[in-house]
């Protein structure tokens, strides 16, 4: 399935910095350029790249003619052995000159400079999620048990219907990401669905309802925790001003580097 949803949720907020539609904009807030870096490599793929850009100042219509960078010398190391150049080729994406195939277990090292400054991120891809059991809870949503392993975090899915082609509902985003409390092998951790639409919840769609669980490096975790600092602050009581947690280092750079891996999809025990 490679129309992911979640992509979403990694896409939003780096586009946040150039987004035409912002209705609160602080004025005083001086502009403050950063590069932005997104990586994502799903296990058993053909690795898509990584996109290197630039935040806008928020009174221009994002467009990634002004916002791609050329000219960046980038290159990846896999498990502290291989080193694997990056090259540009459309719209800031920077791949090597033949297909490789992400692996799972894997460590991936990105190493780039531009203008002449370092940026650095390292990730892990999990393995496949091992999910124990998946029961409906007061049949609102998925309760998915999964058996962990250290430096993963899991967020679980549903889907209503036949097929992943055809479905009549599904989630749109994760209701929480989960780790194991002591990262070891086998703990059995609890992850949830977001809530079922009400008039998915007969008999009938009970019967072809299905849970799927994600898997990523733990780095994930803490930027699912800090995604929302992003917003624009509107309650100061409830909103906090911590930054967003980014795995990507290096000076006035942000963006995420992160393996990811995905479990069967599974019918829901009735």
């Amino acid at each position: 399935m490679k129309k992911v949803f979640y992509l979403l949720m990694v896409i939003v907020p780096l586009l946040y910095f150039g987004c035409e539609d912002s209705e609160i904009v602080d004025a005083d807030v001086d502009y403050k350029e950063y590069v932005v870096v997104r990586g994502e490599l799903f296990a058993d793929s053909v690795f898509a790249g990584v996109t290197f850009t630039k935040t806008l100042p928020l009174d221009i219509t994002y467009d990634i003619r002004q916002a791609e960078l050329k000219e960046v010398f980038a290159y990846l190391r896999v498990n502290s052995v291989q080193v694997i150049p990056l090259h540009y080729t459309i719209d800031g994406v920077y791949k090597p000159l033949y297909n490789i195939k992400v692996r799972s277990n894997t460590d991936y090292e990105l190493f780039a400079k531009v203008g002449g400054k370092s940026i650095y991120a390292k990730t892990f891809v999990p393995q496949v999620p091992r999910i124990n059991n998946s029961v409906f809870h007061d049949n609102k949503y998925v309760d998915v048990y999964i058996a962990s392993r250290p430096n993963e975090c899991y967020g679980s899915v549903f889907y209503v219907g036949f097929s992943l082609n055809n479905y009549a509902s599904r989630s749109s985003d994760f209701h929480s990401i989960v780790e194991a409390p002591n990262s070891d092998f086998n703990d059995i951790v609890l992850s949830r669905t977001e809530e079922i639409p009400e008039q998915f919840r007969t008999e009938f769609y009970r019967s072809v309802t299905y849970a799927q669980v994600y898997s990523f490096d733990k780095a994930y975790l803490d930027y699912f925790k800090t995604r929302s600092n992003s917003q624009p602050i509107t309650n100061s009581f409830i909103q906090g001003g911590d930054p967003i947690a980014w795995n990507v280092q290096g000076e006035k750079v942000i963006g995420l580097f992160i393996g990811i891996n995905k479990s069967a999809v599974v019918q829901v025990s009735q």
